[in-house]
């Protein structure tokens, strides 16, 4: 599991504040793993069909870790020792992390196929929008030119962008009806559901 990244952390759980969706079937989305880490006591766990019938049962501790859940895998807390500490985290794929932690839109599908080719160095992500991309490949080790006519798209990238304290991407309003002219050379250049909106060849 070690390409995985945590996107969201839970605030600690004791034996009366385990919210109760939690002691309940239930299962995570697809492209979630979950990792519920024992700080103190005991938790005793179930691993459930879709159905609900108990497939395993588990007794955790801080000396018996519970494993990473799959996504969509159903399971509950059945009960917990009273003097219980715990924490849940999420984690996912490095392409999903920031649509997952910040709710935009996920990387695009051809910029994931195009990554097995391209290697680190300059890109121009033209109709950037919230940064989908442009985060994706600032990851990559790509220096991001990241542009989009929206100012409120711009201003969350550069949100996102003061959040994680991320160097490698210069946002930038640009409207390419107005100035469709790009001057830099880059490695790579990406305009992913962009063109359509153009006025100009």
């Amino acid at each position: 599991m070690q390409e995985l990244i945590c996107y969201r952390q839970l605030p600690l759980w004791t034996h009366d504040s385990i919210p109760q969706a939690f002691q309940r079937k239930h299962n995570t989305k697809a492209g979630t793993w979950a990792k519920l880490t024992i700080l103190k006591g005991e938790l005793n766990f179930a691993m459930l069909s879709e159905s609900g019938e108990i497939q395993s049962e588990h007794v955790f501790s801080t000396t018996y870790q519970p494993p990473f859940i799959e996504p969509q895998a159903w399971h509950k807390i059945v009960s917990t020792s009273q003097d219980i500490e715990c924490q849940l985290s999420f984690y996912c794929k490095p392409e999903e992390y920031f649509s997952k932690k910040y709710q935009i839109t996920p990387t695009h599908s051809e910029i994931l196929a195009a990554m097995p080719h391209l290697h680190d160095g300059k890109a121009l992500d033209v109709g950037c929008g919230s940064g989908r991309n442009s985060l994706f490949l600032s990851q990559q080790g790509f220096y991001v030119d990241a542009w989009d006519i929206n100012k409120n798209s711009i201003q969350k990238l550069n949100d996102i962008i003061q959040s994680e304290q991320i160097s490698n991407i210069h946002p930038a309003i640009r409207d390419l009806n107005l100035n469709p002219e790009i001057h830099d050379q880059y490695d790579f250049i990406c305009c992913t559901v962009v063109m359509m909106f153009l006025d100009v060849c």
